[in-house]
């Protein structure tokens, strides 16, 4: 090599570590001004984005390497949503999933196509508009219901169920605006071509996910190797990843459905803890790529333009949304949060525009618009999500008579209280208990429908996120004798207890657990003492099986009782 060549390889990996430095730099300053400021993380890592990017201080280049990096964010973070789900449950939710979220992409693209053709373009570029802004934030979105707990409830499920269906449409999308541009016989021959591909690369990643990635696993767990498994992880993920993209889909789907195959296998937690690192730090970094594409001049140069897309789009896609939230089940309030929370467009109408700008269907000024319109949808989407969420809490107040009185007022008046995490059939039914008993008790739920209905008979329950630090604070968990959390979802349960452990240390917190192993993973995460719901129905259904057969009642409950009585001391043994 010769020293010329020497010093441009130099100068050039010079230059690749003073742009990774100052992404870091960037991203310690958006975390930390955010934190004091109260804003969105997302809102705070795209500001920091638009200041460092090539159209305010240009301190990096906005390469396609660093594009590809911070995509990985939103790869891990799909992988972390199907870990938490599992194939019973997405198959209880197609319906859902291609009813709900196919209707939102047709209704939301063919409403915004019209409104596109009356502002002038041409109907191939009409037809190109509407199906790029069709679409949602998966990345922002997902991280705002992970964030806040969310994605188990009514709203939640039926958001991820629209941005599901619109990961698995990018190919037909794809092919469809490239029909616009070649014709219909081109695109029948592509499109056959494309989906045979699909399928065959998602029964390969199924099967291989299916019967040989828990084996497998189990082999490298064997090694007591922690690095060896976190690379394990890494191999599983990435290369879920790239089959998908080899075939068009996209890298997040691939991601998606192995974290999915990996949900109910016995490594789900750790492989969770191994991704968390990655996720969180590629994520940031995908948020300043977004900022990277804020240019303030074409914005104040197209500022009537841009506001009116923006406004139009953001209106189209939240009635869409509200009117579909109402014919599938969503209460009034959650439907006004579920409109708002997929009224933005996502960061896939970037290659949807890119694709357009190539086949000749779009011009330069008209993509730089639009994509300037994407941006700040994306950067207004947690402003729009606390608006829904204001307004669902909101109708919960105005709809209980009465009125609803504030958490804070409740739980900073009570001493000694029980603070219940999750109001559903299991909290219901502890309240019942301690009312019996004259105790007092604030219950924390993030169902709007469940608060409206308990609040209307009487219960003390108040919307309110329990793995929020501020949220147990007023709820008065510093003087309150015990928490009990009886949340379904096992994520948001740890994170509760996690976030409980650290306002109180000294406070009982008793967590319902699906069983033995679930039991004891919480109790290394600060819960005091735990129930196996499995256990309890088990004792419940033998029972009634005796008293079915001829026993007295009397005889059949003090089988039950000792049985509970052993099973309990068995659990407290394998606990310490």
């Amino acid at each position: 090599m010769t020293s010329e060549s020497t010093q441009i390889a130099f100068s050039a990996e010079g230059s690749a570590l003073m742009d990774a430095l100052v992404f870091l730099l960037a991203a310690i300053l958006a975390a930390l001004g955010v934190a004091r400021l109260r804003w969105s993380p997302v809102v705070g890592y795209m500001v920091a984005g638009a200041v460092i990017g090539p159209f305010v201080l240009g301190l990096v280049d906005d390469s396609p390497q660093i594009h590809m990096l911070a995509e990985f964010g939103v790869v891990f973070l799909m992988f972390t949503i199907g870990l938490e789900l599992s194939p019973q449950r997405l198959r209880a939710m197609r319906g859902m999933i291609f009813g709900l979220g196919g209707l939102q992409v047709v209704l939301s693209a063919a409403a915004i196509g019209l409104a596109a053709s009356l502002f002038g373009l041409t109907m191939e570029a009409a037809v190109v508009v509407g199906l790029a802004l069709g679409l949602s934030s998966t990345a922002v979105v997902m991280r705002l219901l992970l964030d806040q707990d969310a994605l188990a409830t009514k709203v939640g499920r039926r958001t991820f169920s629209v941005l599901l269906f619109q990961d698995i449409a990018v190919v037909p999308i794809l092919l469809l605006v490239s029909a616009l541009a070649d014709g219909a016989p081109a695109f029948s021959l592509v499109a056959l071509k494309a989906i045979g591909e699909a399928v065959v690369a998602l029964v390969v990643v199924w099967a291989l996910g299916r019967f040989a990635a828990q084996p497998f696993f189990r082999l490298v767990a064997r090694t007591k190797n922690s690095e060896l498994f976190a690379a394990t992880t890494l191999l599983v993920v990435l290369g879920a990843a790239w089959a998908m993209e080899r075939v068009g889909l996209s890298l997040e789907l691939g991601a998606f459905l192995a974290g999915l195959l990996l949900a109910e296998t016995e490594y789900r937690t750790q492989v969770e803890l191994d991704i968390e690192p990655y996720r969180s730090l590629l994520l940031g970094l995908f948020f300043l790529t977004i900022g990277m594409a804020l240019d303030p001049m074409l914005i104040l140069d197209e500022i009537g333009w841009i506001l009116a897309l923006l406004a139009a789009m953001l209106a189209i896609k939240a009635i869409v949304a509200y009117g579909l939230g109402w014919i599938f089940d969503l209460e009034k309030g959650a439907r006004e949060r579920f409109g708002l929370l997929v009224s933005q467009a996502g960061e896939f109408a970037f290659i949807v525009f890119a694709a357009a700008l190539a086949l000749g269907l779009l011009d330069s000024r008209e993509v730089q618009i639009l994509s300037v319109v994407v941006v700040l949808s994306i950067a207004l989407t947690p402003a729009l999500d606390a608006l829904g969420r204001w307004l669902e809490r909101r109708v919960a107040i105005v709809d209980t008579p009465g009125n609803q009185t504030k958490l804070e007022d409740t739980g900073g008046h009570l001493e000694g209280h029980v603070v219940i995490a999750g109001f559903g059939r299991v909290g219901q039914t502890l309240a019942k208990i301690l009312c019996s008993q004259r105790i007092d008790y604030v219950a924390l739920d993030l169902n709007g429908d469940t608060i409206l209905r308990a609040t209307r008979r009487g219960w003390s329950v108040f919307y309110g996120n329990a793995a929020s630090a501020e949220t147990l604070k007023a709820a008065g968990l510093y003087k309150a004798s015990s928490l009990v959390v009886t949340l379904d979802n096992p994520a948001s349960a740890a994170r509760a207890v996690k976030a409980a452990r650290r306002i109180n240390p000294d406070i009982p917190i008793i967590v319902r657990s699906r069983d033995h192993a679930h039991g004891v993973e919480l109790e290394t995460l600060g819960a005091s003492a735990f129930v196996p719901e499995t256990l309890e129905a088990s004792l419940q259904l033998g029972g009634q099986v005796l008293r079915t057969l001829g026993l007295p009642h009397s005889t059949a409950d003090h089988i039950i009782d000792g049985l509970r009585s052993e099973d309990y001391a068995n659990i407290r043994d394998l606990g310490g």
